[in-house]
């Protein structure tokens, strides 16, 4: 029988996905899911408080030949992450990093526009990235799944303060200050504008 699920700080669909035994697709893509989809329109961010049905397991059947040996293939549950390091507005490329996932180490260097992309497993909460060496050495504490939707003031405050801006002391500060580094108008308001360069800037 599906299940009714309210989502907490720090989950996306991945991570419930994850927990319940389905890959996101499987979820999001589902009818009884349809207004979620509608709100949200990106399933890695979503409320604390919104609904998610979980569906039905459903039994999916392969026929293969008798007395011969068969391989199937496991799907693994990870997920993209996708971080651009800056460092005072501009992006740190081909730096080493080191990005430790409870213990899962990956190491690596950023790219010509100062991304990172690695494949994390779907329910990891809490990492650590180290960009650099000797004194141009930055280290990060990354909490996945805590950033809320774009259209609300906290998802706005979030993507700022992942981007460098002071938002939890200032906010209009530093909407001010992001406008008028992304050559907008410095009114301190979000209007659509705002949000799409700020998605940008963020990545999502």
């Amino acid at each position: 029988m599906p299940i009714e699920y309210e989502v907490e700080p720090g989950d996306c669909l991945s991570s419930v996905a994850f927990e319940h035994g389905f890959f996101p697709d499987a979820i999001w893509n589902h009818g009884s899911n349809t207004d979620l989809k509608e709100s949200r329109k990106d399933p890695s961010v979503l409320m604390p408080g919104d609904k998610v049905i979980i569906p039905d397991k459903e039994l999916s059947e392969v026929s293969r030949p008798t007395e011969q040996k068969h391989k199937f293939r496991k799907k693994s549950a990870r997920v993209k992450l996708r971080i651009r390091v800056l460092k005072k507005g501009k992006p740190r490329k081909n730096e080493v990093y080191r990005l430790d996932i409870d213990g899962d180490i990956r190491e690596g260097s950023t790219n010509d526009d100062g991304f990172i992309t690695e494949r994390l497993p779907a329910n990891a909460e809490f990492g650590k990235l180290t960009v650099g060496e000797g004194a141009g050495r930055q280290v990060f504490a990354l909490n996945f799944g805590y950033v809320d939707p774009l259209d609300t003031d906290d998802g706005v405050a979030g993507r700022l303060h992942n981007l460098g801006y002071s938002a939890a002391r200032d906010l209009p500060g530093a909407i001010k200050k992001f406008q008028s580094d992304q050559g907008l108008q410095p009114t301190g308001a979000v209007d659509d504008t705002t949000r799409s360069k700020l998605k940008e800037a963020f990545g999502q």
